[in-house]
Order: structure tokens, then sequence, then C-alpha cells
């Protein structure tokens, strides 16, 4: 089978132990706990998604038989499936004309958005089973809080109470978002270590070109509107896809930076400050991530990207680019 039995094999018990570590504590076990799905990423990208699959049932059936209760599961469904089914759109191609034309990116980017979505909300399903249940969760991890810490809420200006609801309402939401730049970080750190190897299986594109299809724009649109209008879980799903499609839009947004500043020999300062405001200065994190999000959607309906190869005369390999058959 081309090593893929042993390759699975492996990756889903490195995965396993991955996410295992998690039950030592700390936040080094929480930094690799978050890196799970990179080895079944890995397999998926350099032997295909049956050595993922083989991975995900490994690790699923790995924690199973070493930690009772629902580890298994949630390795399963969490970590393992969602990285098979990323291998299966980034490695998903027809011919045509003696070439092979792999699946843009943006459709990638975009399952990733649905993908830590639909997390986000199952988590908080399993957290607190319907909405009540999930603000009284919140209540007790804030009345937890001010035992230790009781000055942190005090200064916050709220009540306990408004403090669980609001994050009842936006720690799903932020959630997701998180995924979406977790899971874009684990891809491209996958397909950059498997393309070290000699043995990725597609050609790797131009990720500052990557864009989603314009139909996008009508589904953030609608889930804006859903947000508002609905409430209970439906509302909050609605909450947790338009923050992955902001996050995703955001990161369309860098991708017009990257691309408009190429050639200018202040980038990579440019772009060194950029990162440093954002992570550094908590207060200028929510503007730049919208004023970053603005700029992808403004992108994706002016085309500021492909306007700025056009004036560099370039044309960088898209999500679309034919890759000669040999």
């Amino acid at each position: 089978m081309n090593g893929i039995l042993p390759i699975g094999l492996a990756s889903g018990l490195a995965a396993a132990l991955l996410f295992l570590v998690v039950r030592t504590g700390g936040i080094f076990a929480l930094v690799l706990d978050m890196l799970a799905p990179l080895p079944i990423l890995i397999a998926a990208l350099g032997w295909g998604p049956r050595a993922a699959l083989i991975g995900t049932a490994v690790g699923t059936l790995t924690i199973t038989s070493i930690v009772a209760g629902p580890a298994g599961l949630v390795f399963g469904l969490g970590i393992g499936l969602p990285a098979w089914l990323m291998g299966i759109l980034l490695l998903s191609h027809r011919k045509q004309d003696g070439f092979i034309l792999f699946l843009p990116i943006g459709i990638a980017l975009l399952a990733m958005c649905l993908i830590s979505a639909l997390m986000a909300l199952t988590a908080a399903v399993m957290i607190g089973g319907d909405p009540d249940g999930l603000l009284q969760a919140f209540r007790k991890v804030i009345d937890a809080i001010a035992q230790v810490h009781p000055t942190l809420i005090d200064s916050l200006g709220l009540s306990r109470d408004d403090i669980a609801r609001l994050l009842a309402q936006f720690a799903p939401p932020v959630f997701s978002g998180i995924g979406v730049i977790t899971n874009c970080a684990l891809v491209w750190l996958a397909a950059k270590l498997v393309e070290m190897s000699g043995r990725l299986l597609r050609p790797w594109p131009d990720l500052a070109m990557t864009s989603m299809p314009p139909s996008v724009l009508g589904l953030t649109v609608l889930s804006g509107i859903m947000s508002i209008l609905f409430e209970s879980f439906g509302g909050l799903y609605a909450r947790c896809i338009l923050a992955a499609l902001l996050t995703a839009y955001a990161l369309e947004g860098f991708g017009v930076i990257t691309v408009m500043t190429r050639g200018m020999a202040w980038r990579n300062t440019l772009l060194a400050v950029f990162f440093i405001v954002l992570v550094g200065f908590s207060a200028l994190t929510l503007p730049l991530f919208l004023a970053m999000a603005a700029l992808g959607i403004v992108d994706r309906m002016a085309g500021l990207r492909h306007r700025a190869m056009l004036r560099h005369a370039e044309y960088p390999p898209s999500s679309d680019t034919p890759a000669d058959i040999h």
C-alpha cells in the first residue's frame, strides 16, 4: 500500500499522544494539544486521505482504550475527521487536456470556516446542553474566577450575570474564529513539512492569493441577519459562522497587504510591525481584525490583489494552476 498503513498507524499514535498530553496540565501541554491534527494532516498531504483515515481510526481507538468517557469520540470527531476531510478537499482534482486541476484553496478555507463554526457550537452544546445550561456553566466559571481573583471581576464594571451572559453569547464565536486561524496554520505547517520531504501530492499555490468563492459574501450577510433574528442555538450557530467567515476575510485582507507590498524595501518591517501591534496591543486587536476583514471583502468585490499583480506584470500560481501529468 505504498507505506500508507505504517504512516497511518504512526500518524494516529502521534496525534493521540499530542491529544492526551493536555491531561498533564500546563500551557506547554495545551500548545501540544493544539498540534494534535498535524500528524494526520501530514499523512493526508503526503500519503493521501486513506492514510489520514487510518490515522483517525488508530488515534480514536488508542484514546478510547486508555481514557474512559467520550475522549476518543471527541478526538475522532473534533481532530481526526476534520483533518481527513481537509486532506480530501486539498487533494481533490480533475483532469483536463493533459493537466490536473486541483480544487482551489479558497474552497478549503470555506470548509474550515464551516467546520470551525460547527465545532464551536458542538462545544457549547456539550458544555451547557441548552442556552440556559450554557449560561449557568459560564456563571460557575465566573464565580470560580471571582473566588481566586475578586478584584479582576470587579474591575470589569459588570455584574457576574452580565459577564456570564456576554461569554455565553460571544465565547463560541470567538472560539470559531480562533479555530479558523489554528486550522490554517496547521495546514500550512503540514504542507511545508511534507513539501520539504518531496512528497507533497499537489503543487502548493501562492496562499496570499487565496480567495473564497464570491457566493460567500451572501452567506456572510445571511449569517449576520440570522444572528440578529434568531435566538437560542440557531442564532449562536449563525454568529459562529459569521465570526469564522470574517476571520477568513481578515486572512484574505492580510493577503492583500502581502501582495500589494511585494517588491518594497520596507515590506518585512511593515509586516513585522503589523503582527506586533496585532498581538501586543489588545486594544487594537479587534479594530485591526475588522479592518482586515473589510479589506478582504473589498478585495472580493474590486479585485485589489489581481490589479496589484497586473501592475507587477506577474501572475503567481493560483489554486487552479495546472500541473503537468507525469
